[in-house]
């Protein structure tokens, strides 16, 4: 089964860090926010999905 994350949005109100990442990217305790979401999915046994829109570079680095 297949999880949707959605992570589109500019993140304005969190500028000046949303200038160079996707808000989902900003790290909390040493790693991004998004990976959290991804983690507890897999351990729930679903696959994560991504969609993104707002400097997806950076998401697809990450994770591959």
């Amino acid at each position: 089964m297949q999880a949707v994350v959605l992570c589109g949005g500019r993140g304005v109100r969190l500028r000046p860090l949303t200038d160079s990442l996707p808000k989902v990217m900003i790290p909390v305790a040493g790693k991004p926010l998004v990976e959290y979401i991804v983690e507890k999915l897999e351990g729930l046994g679903l696959e994560a999905v991504l969609v993104v829109g707002y400097l997806k570079e950076a998401l697809m680095k990450h994770f591959g």
